[in-house]
């Protein structure tokens, strides 16, 4: 039985898959929900720093939108009568990448369950984009929920 799930959000269309999934599986279990959504302030400031830019904008942005994803995941969850909070995790360090701060929060909750969005992408797009979800079921040692929008 499930108590606690991590739920990665970013208003995709594969997030807002495993928001529903969870949300449901969370009412069936009586278990607690945790939002999190990561903003990757490296990859922002190592493009900028070479543009010579000022990326505490970009950043406030970027914040901002993690916490309307947020919010509307707690209304989700809070609709279907689902205990739930949320989580803004800032990345800060050149080595860290988003799937490294969703183990962290896994594990610092901690969590029984990761249930996560994938756009399931392959060959060449999956080589070069990369795939948070599948870096977060290789490091997590929670149980993981990969879930395809569609």
């Amino acid at each position: 039985m499930y108590r606690r799930i991590l739920v990665p959000v970013d208003g995709s269309e594969p997030s807002n898959a495993a928001i529903r999934h969870a949300v449901g599986l969370a009412g069936t279990q009586g278990a607690q929900v945790q939002f999190v959504y990561v903003v990757d302030t490296v990859t922002f400031a190592r493009q900028m720093r070479t543009a010579r830019m000022n990326v505490e904008p970009m950043y406030e942005a970027a914040r901002q939108h993690g916490r309307e994803i947020l919010a509307a995941a707690e209304g989700s969850a809070r609709e279907a009568g689902v205990s739930t909070e949320s989580k803004l995790i800032e990345l800060r360090r050149e080595s860290d990448r988003v799937a490294d701060g969703i183990v962290a929060q896994a594990e610092a909750w901690p969590a029984d369950l990761v249930v996560i969005g994938s756009h399931g992408r392959r060959g060449l797009d999956r080589f070069v984009l990369g795939s948070v979800a599948e870096s977060v079921m290789r490091r997590a040692a929670t149980p993981v929920l990969l879930l395809r929008a569609g």
